[in-house]
């Protein structure tokens, strides 16, 4: 139990502390402090420092960096711990300070006390501001620059994280329990030295491979490659759970492998061996090596460091270029996979007729495999003896999704109902609108790309993988079904731009008035393209003339003269550069609201979004004040508090003619010399100055 200072009352809050005291041990790691910034003599200080830091050495290149910041850093850890020490027990001596001072004036009063106590004070605010700059640093937050500076906040949060980050006991797998710190701390380098310096990873720093990933890593990966999306994977796989009931010999089976420790089981030889037999230089694979040997590794447990070890496995959690180096080791086991299902090992998921088989799934360190289920195919698949105890958590962890879900509606169908209510000022989209933004892209995706997901639902869902809209229909899965609801829209605001013309001479939308099957009655040749009568001489006008007619057929050929080299561009209308992008789609099918003349000024970047949301709050009439508590039927006497007289909180009064908010109007227009009116509604004062400044 213990008092606390009190500043402003003469009440003094006590805290008491239910949990032991956690002792510290060992040396403390550096960390730079923004309130040193503040201080005159920072600057100083480092220039010397680092000048100092090459003198007498014979060093260059990163060799001479590095010696600069060790002499920089020592410099500024002597310096903190003479200048400004413990900054929570210097602003404690100074609180005792201002109490016994306000107290000897309170007794008798002198010139001499009251300039010793004015001085102190205003030291104990300059540190309190220099330990609020310290504590929002260990905190994270970024309120400080926002002008909402709150120690106790800061306080709160380091405190709780360093509760939440302390460890007081370890249990060991052979069950030897330890209960020191030192202990504790020991335990974990030895752990982690075994860990990250076994033979089978290393840690890996390259340089950026984006551009070339799509060319070596198969579509079954959809993470983390340019052009493809993860969500692709995602609705494939719960197209392919409609097949798990087929009736086939050894029935379909979907096993989920879920990596653990995946980035921590990387192999550094393996990463190289891959590398190289995928055709990287000698020269990078060399880099690589040269990255991957200079990790070293201390363990930080309860704000002190111990051990110092090589690393010599591992990718780097957090690391840019980590997934990009994951999924090349990850496509050998792709490929293995293949080959176990080419040659017969493994059988094959029963697709759709006419679709692309698809053997597994990748979504970073997760694998979906679609197989057979009979005893071989499962057997090549599984690694070890699987025992009805492995399934224990899977189990569990069903029986607690069952269990939220009770109270269902009918046929077992969770029914959510959204109060669709339009607040105007603040920008929150529509959850539709996002929805069918989603699905406009797939169906953009179905039109123009090749890709695995296309290729497999065009298959299935179009006869000759050729897109219909007029004999397109609704049936099959509820995610097919909400994207041929997009599909007219997107084909009306597409048109493919002719080169080699290897699209649909019938139902690709390449001539302005839209695809040549709308006008035509019956097709005899559904699967002719565009180059099979366009060659490089012009058009084959005998079998033009037979298919679309001598009128057609002049718009044709004005359109198209003759087919060049080059691939086949499908142009997005709604966007300037012709590819279909999410916020083009979205701007086109949302419905705008009016503009508010307002909502320029209340989300400016400028202010605090509190302010912000205050002032929306205010213009929507949703400002949590008496007399809005009121409306809603709530029976309370209401005072402002910011007013001596007292007067009903209402928001005019607390946004303009209160005491308090008059007067802070008054001074503003004074210092900023806008014409000031004393007792002038929120509204209108607000707006006025809105047309001043703007």
């Amino acid at each position: 139990m213990k008092y606390m200072s009190g500043t402003s009352s003469d009440h003094r809050p006590m805290t008491i502390n239910l949990q032991k005291k956690y002792a510290l041990y060992g040396p403390t790691p550096f960390r730079f402090q923004r309130m040193w910034c503040e201080h005159e003599g920072f600057l100083p200080l480092v220039e010397a420092a680092w000048r100092l830091g090459e003198s007498g050495l014979m060093l260059g290149g990163l060799e001479k960096v590095m010696a600069k910041l060790k002499a920089t850093k020592k410099a500024l850890k002597l310096w903190n711990k003479e200048l400004f020490g413990r900054v929570d027990n210097v602003i404690l001596e100074l609180e005792e300070r201002v109490g016994a001072l306000d107290s000897r004036l309170q007794a008798a009063f002198s010139n001499e006390a009251e300039q010793e106590y004015l001085s102190s004070k205003m030291e104990l605010e300059e540190w309190q501001r220099r330990e609020e700059i310290r504590l929002s640093q260990l905190a994270k937050k970024k309120w400080l620059s926002d002008s909402d500076n709150n120690s106790k906040f800061y306080h709160a949060v380091v405190s709780q994280r360093r509760r939440k980050s302390k460890l007081n006991q370890m249990k060991l797998t052979d069950g030897t329990i330890m209960s020191t710190p030192q202990q504790i701390h020991a335990e974990a380098v030895k752990y982690l030295q075994i860990v990250l310096t076994s033979e089978e990873s290393e840690i890996i720093l390259v340089q950026r491979m984006s551009v070339i990933l799509s060319r070596i890593i198969s579509q079954e990966q959809g993470a983390f490659i340019p052009g493809r999306s993860i969500f692709e994977n995602i609705t494939l796989t719960q197209e392919l759970v409609n097949s798990l009931n087929k009736k086939v010999r050894g029935g379909n089976v979907m096993i989920k492998v879920d990596m653990a420790k995946a980035y921590d089981r990387v192999e550094w030889h393996f990463l190289l061996h891959v590398l190289s037999s995928f055709g990287f230089p000698m020269m990078f694979c060399k880099l690589i090596e040269q990255c991957i040997s200079t990790p070293w590794f201390s363990v930080m447990m309860n704000g002190t460091m111990q051990g110092f070890f090589k690393s010599t496995r591992a990718l780097r959690q957090g690391d840019p270029l980590s997934p990009y180096l994951f999924i090349i080791i990850q496509e050998v086991l792709t490929r293995l996979l293949k080959r176990g299902f080419e040659e017969g090992q493994i059988g094959c998921f029963s697709h759709p007729r006419g679709t692309t088989a698809i053997t597994h799934l990748m979504y970073a360190d997760d694998l979906i495999i679609f197989a057979n289920g009979r005893k071989r195919s499962i057997r090549e698949l599984r690694k070890g003896r699987l025992t009805a105890r492995h399934l224990e958590p899977l189990v569990e962890k069903i029986r607690k999704k069952i269990a939220g879900l009770e109270g269902l509606g009918r046929n077992g169908v969770l029914e959510i109902n959204f109060v669709n209510r339009w607040w105007r000022g603040i920008r929150v989209r529509k959850f539709e609108d996002v929805q069918r933004t989603l699905q406009m892209k797939f169906a953009w995706k179905l039109l123009s790309s090749d890709c695995l997901w296309a290729t497999f639902f065009r298959a299935k869902y179009m006869k000759h993988g050729l897109i219909d809209v007029s004999n397109i229909r609704c049936i099959g899965s509820r995610f097919w079904c909400s994207i041929v609801g997009c599909i007219p829209d997107v084909i009306n605001r597409n048109q493919w731009r002719i080169r080699e013309g290897s699209i649909s001479f019938w139902y690709a939308h390449w001539l302005d008035d839209g695809p040549l099957s709308w006008d035509a009655s019956h097709i005899d040749q559904p699967t002719l393209r565009i180059n099979d009568i366009c060659l490089d001489s012009g058009w084959n006008m005998n079998q033009l003339l037979q298919l679309v007619g001598e009128d057609k057929a002049a718009s044709v050929m004005a359109k198209v003269s003759k087919c060049r080299e080059g691939d086949d561009v499908l142009i997005w209308k709604p966007n300037r550069k012709g590819t279909f992008s999410s916020k083009s789609a979205w701007d086109m099918i949302r419905v705008q609201q009016p503009q508010t003349s307002w909502g320029r000024w209340v989300w400016h970047s400028a202010l605090p979004k509190r302010m912000s949301v205050i002032m929306w709050k205010a213009f929507s009439k949703a400002l949590s004040v008496d007399s809005r508590v009121r409306q809603m039927g709530v029976a309370l006497a209401s005072r402002c508090d910011c007013c001596l007289t007292g007067n009903e909180e209402i928001p005019n009064h607390v946004l303009s003619t209160g005491e308090m908010a008059n007067e802070v109007w008054r001074k503003g227009s004074v210092a900023l010399g806008i014409r000031w009116r004393s007792k002038q509604n929120w509204y209108d004062r607000v707006n006025l100055w809105w047309a001043i400044t703007g």
